[in-house]
């Protein structure tokens, strides 16, 4: 079951949002709100797992709501709004999807299965399970995103605070975040660390190059040269399909 809360001042945006609510299987409506105050009481007292957010409001907008509420007790948000232009704010704070107004119940659903897929990957980090594999990476930039195939993966490597994902089409995709929480929610069998900031798709490896020192070098099908360091070397079996 998933339990909704709506947050928006214009009564006709919530009719529409709790029609299309409703209409979902398995989704329970636990309340709604037309001003942040009012919202972030109603959030921490019923524990909502999504937020269908407004962002301009009267009195403090949706960005300020999940502020007031706090990033590790918010629940999963997708924002509904008429104002394309707070989309890259949005996805700055880990929203997990962006509805611009006016759209059809088609592209109301797909946010709600995105919504779906976030609540259960919360749900089994607090179980302590393994976290849902990711079947497509979701590219934010100038505004708006894109989602990259994970088959279209062919490495990933970190550079600070960002990593960097490498696609087989030659572009390069730089994505806030840390490699270990990419790789953690990458398949185990397909993608392997190799070195403390590369990840490789196994997929995509033409073959492995012994070094005159001992070590190894990943060819990949594109032709680029990824170095196995040493404390990585045990996974070399994976690479070869060895086990």
């Amino acid at each position: 079951m998933l339990r909704a809360f709506i947050v928006d001042d214009e009564p006709v945006a919530r009719d529409r949002l709790r029609d299309l609510l409703l209409a979902q299987r398995d989704v329970e409506l636990v309340g709604e709100a037309e001003e942040v105050s009012q919202a972030v009481a109603a959030i921490r007292a019923d524990a909502p797992d999504v937020v269908f957010l407004d962002v301009e409001m009267p009195g403090a907008d949706g960005f300020r709501l999940i502020e007031e509420v706090g990033g590790r007790a918010m629940p999963a948000v997708v924002f509904v709004t008429a104002h394309e232009q707070h989309a890259l704010r949005a996805f700055e704070v880990d929203a997990v999807d962006y509805l611009l107004k006016p759209f059809d119940a088609e592209r109301f659903a797909a946010a709600v299965a995105r919504a779906r897929d976030e609540v259960e990957v919360r749900r089994q980090r607090v179980r302590g399970a393994a976290p849902r594999r990711l079947d497509r990476l979701p590219l934010r930039s100038a505004g708006r995103v894109t989602f990259l195939r994970v088959d279209d993966v062919e490495w990933v490597d970190a550079a600070h605070n960002y990593v960097r994902i490498h696609s087989t089409d030659g572009q390069t995709h730089t994505v806030r975040g840390a490699i270990g929480e990419l790789e953690a929610r990458l398949a185990p069998e397909r993608f392997v660390r190799i070195h403390r900031s590369t990840i490789v798709n196994v997929d995509r490896i033409r073959e492995l190059e012994l070094t005159p020192h001992g070590g190894h070098v990943a060819v990949l099908t594109s032709g680029q040269r990824l170095s196995v360091s040493r404390s990585f070397r045990e996974r070399l079996p994976a690479l070869l399909g060895a086990g």
